[in-house]
């Protein structure tokens, strides 16, 4: 069975951390780029104690007036947050992912540091890569092809 950590090349390259202290303007700079779809926010201890999407910036400059623009991370960013574990299955991460209608989800490691981010992407082309070699090496046991 395919696990998140077989994707770790790519959710590791996904994630962009920021301290709880970083200010909300900084984490819209990093937002505005169209391939990011969130950013974990950390504790002093590099612990994930929330993210910021952004939904969470707009919702937050909407209401914006004069100093409130800056902010810190900490007083915008979601807290219940759903996350996954390098030996956490895809199929598993994939149903939470759907039930709960995310685009990403963090991978943080045994002590809640974030180690990657998996987007919903990236976890159904590894599960219909899958898929689909298993269907060839069973077209193939059924062709007899290779089983001698």
């Amino acid at each position: 069975m395919a696990c998140i950590n077989d994707l770790n090349e790519i959710t590791s390259a996904q994630l962009i951390a920021l301290p709880k202290s970083a200010r909300l303007i900084e984490a819209a700079r990093i937002l505005a780029d169209t391939a990011r779809q969130m950013i974990v926010i950390a504790n002093e201890e590099g612990q994930m104690v929330g993210v910021v999407t952004r939904a969470d910036v707009v919702r937050m400059i909407s209401s914006c007036s004069g100093s409130s623009c800056s902010i810190s991370c900490e007083h915008v960013m979601t807290t219940n947050v759903y996350a996954c574990k390098p030996a956490h299955e895809l199929n598993a991460v994939w149903e939470k992912m759907h039930q709960k209608r995310l685009q990403s989800m963090p991978v943080v490691d045994e002590g809640n540091r974030p180690i990657g981010l998996v987007l919903a992407r990236n976890v159904l082309e590894k599960l219909l890569n899958q898929t689909e070699h298993e269907d060839q090496l069973m077209k193939e046991y059924v062709m007899g092809i290779g089983c001698r």
